[in-house]
Protein backbone atom coordinates (compact mmCIF):
# COMPACT_ATOMS: atom_id res chain seq x y z
CA UNK A 1 0.00 0.00 0.00
CA UNK A 2 2.36 2.55 1.15
CA UNK A 3 4.75 1.55 -2.59
CA UNK A 4 1.86 2.35 -4.14
CA UNK A 5 1.07 5.76 -2.07
CA UNK A 6 4.27 7.06 -2.35
CA UNK A 7 6.73 5.36 -4.87
CA UNK A 8 10.26 3.69 -4.68
CA UNK A 9 13.10 5.60 -4.55
CA UNK A 10 15.78 4.05 -7.14
CA UNK A 11 18.18 2.06 -5.75
CA UNK A 12 21.92 2.77 -6.22
CA UNK A 13 23.05 1.66 -9.30
CA UNK A 14 25.63 -0.71 -9.94
CA UNK A 15 24.34 -3.09 -7.21
CA UNK A 16 27.16 -3.43 -4.98
CA UNK A 17 29.40 0.02 -3.64
CA UNK A 18 32.12 1.37 -5.83
CA UNK A 19 35.85 0.41 -4.27
CA UNK A 20 37.62 2.82 -2.45
CA UNK A 21 41.05 3.73 -4.56
CA UNK A 22 44.26 3.79 -2.77
CA UNK A 23 44.69 6.80 -0.35
CA UNK A 24 41.43 6.29 1.39
CA UNK A 25 39.91 8.55 -0.90
CA UNK A 26 36.26 7.58 -2.24
CA UNK A 27 35.69 7.45 -6.12
CA UNK A 28 34.86 10.96 -8.03
CA UNK A 29 30.76 11.13 -7.61
CA UNK A 30 30.83 9.25 -3.69
CA UNK A 31 29.98 10.60 -0.61
CA UNK A 32 32.47 9.75 2.06
CA UNK A 33 32.05 8.93 5.33
CA UNK A 34 34.38 12.19 6.40
CA UNK A 35 32.58 14.44 3.66
CA UNK A 36 32.38 18.09 5.61
CA UNK A 37 28.61 18.51 4.11
CA UNK A 38 27.46 15.80 6.65
CA UNK A 39 28.29 17.87 9.34
CA UNK A 40 27.44 20.58 8.04
CA UNK A 41 23.56 19.02 7.42
CA UNK A 42 23.85 18.22 10.79
CA UNK A 43 24.08 22.08 12.10
CA UNK A 44 21.53 23.20 9.85
CA UNK A 45 19.09 20.85 10.64
CA UNK A 46 19.78 21.76 14.83
CA UNK A 47 19.69 25.51 13.68
CA UNK A 48 16.14 24.80 12.44
CA UNK A 49 15.02 22.89 15.50
CA UNK A 50 16.77 25.54 18.02
CA UNK A 51 14.40 28.13 16.44
CA UNK A 52 11.91 26.43 17.87
CA UNK A 53 13.04 25.20 21.04
CA UNK A 54 16.21 23.58 22.71
CA UNK A 55 17.10 19.77 22.08
CA UNK A 56 17.43 17.01 24.47
CA UNK A 57 21.03 16.28 24.37
CA UNK A 58 20.32 12.72 23.71
CA UNK A 59 18.39 11.21 21.22
CA UNK A 60 15.87 8.52 21.09
CA UNK A 61 18.22 5.64 19.27
CA UNK A 62 18.31 1.90 19.48
CA UNK A 63 20.50 -0.54 20.91
CA UNK A 64 20.71 -2.74 17.69
CA UNK A 65 20.06 -0.76 14.65
CA UNK A 66 16.40 -2.03 13.53
CA UNK A 67 17.55 -2.25 9.70
CA UNK A 68 19.33 -5.60 11.67
CA UNK A 69 15.98 -6.60 12.43
CA UNK A 70 14.07 -6.61 9.19
CA UNK A 71 13.11 -2.65 9.36
CA UNK A 72 13.62 -0.45 6.39
CA UNK A 73 17.58 0.80 5.82
CA UNK A 74 18.23 4.72 6.09
CA UNK A 75 20.32 6.68 4.23
CA UNK A 76 23.50 6.69 6.50
CA UNK A 77 21.98 3.39 8.99
CA UNK A 78 21.43 6.02 11.61
CA UNK A 79 18.26 6.15 12.79
CA UNK A 80 17.42 8.75 15.50
CA UNK A 81 14.45 10.71 16.93
CA UNK A 82 15.01 14.40 18.49
CA UNK A 83 13.39 15.61 21.41
CA UNK A 84 12.50 18.91 21.05
CA UNK A 85 10.84 21.07 23.81
CA UNK A 86 8.87 24.89 22.48
CA UNK A 87 7.51 26.31 25.28
CA UNK A 88 4.59 23.83 27.10
CA UNK A 89 4.99 21.54 24.10
CA UNK A 90 6.81 18.73 23.33
CA UNK A 91 8.25 17.70 19.61
CA UNK A 92 9.37 14.65 18.64
CA UNK A 93 11.46 14.41 15.25
CA UNK A 94 13.23 11.81 12.94
CA UNK A 95 16.78 12.74 12.52
CA UNK A 96 18.86 11.16 9.60
CA UNK A 97 16.10 10.16 6.70
CA UNK A 98 17.33 13.24 5.32
CA UNK A 99 21.17 12.00 5.85
CA UNK A 100 23.02 11.32 2.10
CA UNK A 101 24.01 8.14 0.84
CA UNK A 102 27.30 7.23 1.92
CA UNK A 103 29.73 4.64 0.07
CA UNK A 104 26.96 4.87 -2.44
CA UNK A 105 27.69 5.11 -6.89
CA UNK A 106 24.27 6.95 -6.88
CA UNK A 107 23.53 10.50 -8.30
CA UNK A 108 21.20 11.97 -6.05
CA UNK A 109 22.93 11.71 -2.60
CA UNK A 110 19.96 13.65 -1.01
CA UNK A 111 18.91 10.53 1.67
CA UNK A 112 15.07 11.06 1.43
CA UNK A 113 14.93 14.23 1.79
CA UNK A 114 12.63 14.61 4.51
CA UNK A 115 12.61 14.74 8.27
CA UNK A 116 8.58 13.80 9.90
CA UNK A 117 7.93 15.32 13.26
CA UNK A 118 5.22 14.81 15.38
CA UNK A 119 4.06 17.96 18.19
CA UNK A 120 1.85 16.63 21.47
CA UNK A 121 1.02 19.70 24.08
CA UNK A 122 0.43 16.52 26.78
CA UNK A 123 3.83 15.20 27.09
CA UNK A 124 5.89 18.64 27.30
CA UNK A 125 8.16 18.11 30.64
CA UNK A 126 7.82 14.58 30.20
CA UNK A 127 11.32 12.21 30.65
CA UNK A 128 13.27 10.37 28.44
CA UNK A 129 10.77 6.82 29.32
CA UNK A 130 7.66 8.31 29.11
CA UNK A 131 8.14 9.41 26.05
CA UNK A 132 9.73 6.33 24.59
CA UNK A 133 7.05 4.36 25.59
CA UNK A 134 4.16 6.88 24.22
CA UNK A 135 2.06 6.86 21.85
CA UNK A 136 2.91 10.09 20.52
CA UNK A 137 6.94 8.22 19.57
CA UNK A 138 4.64 5.36 18.77
CA UNK A 139 3.03 7.26 16.01
CA UNK A 140 6.03 9.00 14.68
CA UNK A 141 8.09 5.90 14.53
CA UNK A 142 5.81 4.07 12.43
CA UNK A 143 5.25 6.42 10.26
CA UNK A 144 9.03 7.13 9.57
CA UNK A 145 9.71 3.75 8.83
CA UNK A 146 7.02 3.29 6.67
CA UNK A 147 8.80 6.44 4.62
CA UNK A 148 12.27 4.73 4.68
CA UNK A 149 10.48 1.81 3.05
CA UNK A 150 8.58 4.32 0.68
CA UNK A 151 12.39 6.09 -0.48
CA UNK A 152 11.09 9.04 0.94
CA UNK A 153 8.05 11.63 0.23
CA UNK A 154 9.00 14.63 -1.49
CA UNK A 155 7.67 13.88 -4.97
CA UNK A 156 4.27 13.65 -3.60
CA UNK A 157 4.76 16.21 -1.34
CA UNK A 158 5.73 18.37 -4.18
CA UNK A 159 2.80 17.16 -5.64
CA UNK A 160 -0.50 16.80 -3.31
CA UNK A 161 1.30 19.56 -0.54
CA UNK A 162 -0.61 17.41 2.70
CA UNK A 163 -0.73 13.74 2.64
CA UNK A 164 -2.24 11.50 4.75
CA UNK A 165 -1.60 7.50 6.17
CA UNK A 166 -3.58 5.11 8.17
CA UNK A 167 -1.26 3.52 10.45
CA UNK A 168 -1.62 -0.12 12.23
CA UNK A 169 -1.69 1.03 16.14
CA UNK A 170 -4.06 -0.83 18.02
CA UNK A 171 -2.19 -1.68 20.93
CA UNK A 172 -0.95 1.74 21.47
CA UNK A 173 -4.39 4.04 21.31
CA UNK A 174 -7.35 4.01 23.17
CA UNK A 175 -10.05 1.98 21.30
CA UNK A 176 -12.14 5.36 20.45
CA UNK A 177 -9.25 6.51 19.02
CA UNK A 178 -9.00 3.71 15.83
CA UNK A 179 -10.90 3.52 13.18
CA UNK A 180 -13.11 0.28 12.54
CA UNK A 181 -10.21 -1.41 10.54
CA UNK A 182 -8.01 -1.03 13.74
CA UNK A 183 -6.12 1.95 12.38
CA UNK A 184 -4.94 5.42 13.19
CA UNK A 185 -5.43 8.52 10.87
CA UNK A 186 -3.04 11.22 10.22
CA UNK A 187 -2.12 14.01 8.01
CA UNK A 188 1.14 14.76 6.40
CA UNK A 189 2.97 17.85 6.27
CA UNK A 190 0.05 19.85 8.05
CA UNK A 191 1.38 23.95 7.48
CA UNK A 192 1.97 25.04 10.45
CA UNK A 193 2.05 29.35 11.30
CA UNK A 194 5.66 30.78 11.17
CA UNK A 195 7.42 27.32 11.03
CA UNK A 196 8.74 26.77 7.35
CA UNK A 197 8.10 23.64 5.84
CA UNK A 198 11.04 23.26 4.18
CA UNK A 199 15.17 23.84 4.63
CA UNK A 200 16.30 24.85 1.13
CA UNK A 201 20.22 25.64 2.31
CA UNK A 202 20.80 21.60 3.08
CA UNK A 203 24.25 20.46 1.48
CA UNK A 204 22.67 18.00 -0.37
CA UNK A 205 19.08 19.51 -1.57
CA UNK A 206 16.11 20.58 0.15
CA UNK A 207 14.56 18.92 3.03
CA UNK A 208 10.84 18.99 4.00
CA UNK A 209 10.00 19.08 7.44
CA UNK A 210 6.73 17.44 7.49
CA UNK A 211 4.57 17.76 10.55
CA UNK A 212 2.10 14.46 11.72
CA UNK A 213 -1.03 15.52 12.94
CA UNK A 214 -3.45 12.79 14.29
CA UNK A 215 -7.05 12.82 12.88
CA UNK A 216 -10.19 11.30 14.98
CA UNK A 217 -11.34 8.14 13.32
CA UNK A 218 -14.48 9.84 11.74
CA UNK A 219 -11.67 12.88 9.99
CA UNK A 220 -9.62 9.76 9.05
CA UNK A 221 -12.93 8.26 7.21
CA UNK A 222 -13.62 11.65 5.62
CA UNK A 223 -10.09 11.58 4.04
CA UNK A 224 -9.85 8.00 2.82
CA UNK A 225 -13.57 8.57 0.95
CA UNK A 226 -12.67 12.06 -0.04
CA UNK A 227 -9.18 12.51 -1.22
CA UNK A 228 -7.05 15.30 -2.21
CA UNK A 229 -10.49 17.93 -1.59
CA UNK A 230 -11.34 16.16 2.16
CA UNK A 231 -7.45 16.47 2.96
CA UNK A 232 -7.78 20.28 1.88
CA UNK A 233 -11.26 20.91 3.47
CA UNK A 234 -9.54 19.37 6.77
CA UNK A 235 -6.33 21.47 6.72
CA UNK A 236 -8.21 24.68 6.43
CA UNK A 237 -10.28 23.98 9.33
CA UNK A 238 -7.65 22.56 11.40
CA UNK A 239 -5.74 25.62 10.50
CA UNK A 240 -8.51 28.19 11.96
CA UNK A 241 -7.88 26.62 15.06
CA UNK A 242 -5.23 27.13 17.51
CA UNK A 243 -2.89 24.66 17.59
CA UNK A 244 -4.63 22.49 15.32
CA UNK A 245 -1.47 21.10 14.04
CA UNK A 246 -0.42 19.31 17.05
CA UNK A 247 -1.69 15.96 18.03
CA UNK A 248 -3.96 15.47 21.34
CA UNK A 249 -6.03 12.31 22.97
CA UNK A 250 -8.17 14.88 24.70
CA UNK A 251 -8.86 16.92 21.00
CA UNK A 252 -12.69 16.31 20.28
Amino acid sequence: MFKKLFGKKPQASGGAEPPTPPGGQPPDGVIGEDDPRIEAGYRRLKAYWDAIGPSDPDVITYIINPQFQGAPAWPNMRQAYRVVRPPRSLIIASDGLSDPFVGTNMADHQGFGCEVYIEAPAFAGADFEALRASWAFALIEMLAQNVAHAGGLSQQLDRYGVLSMELPLADRFPPNWLTPGGTVGCLINMPVAGRSARIDDMPFGPVHICCVTLLTPAQTGEVASGGRQARNTLVAQLDHTRGGHTSRLGRR
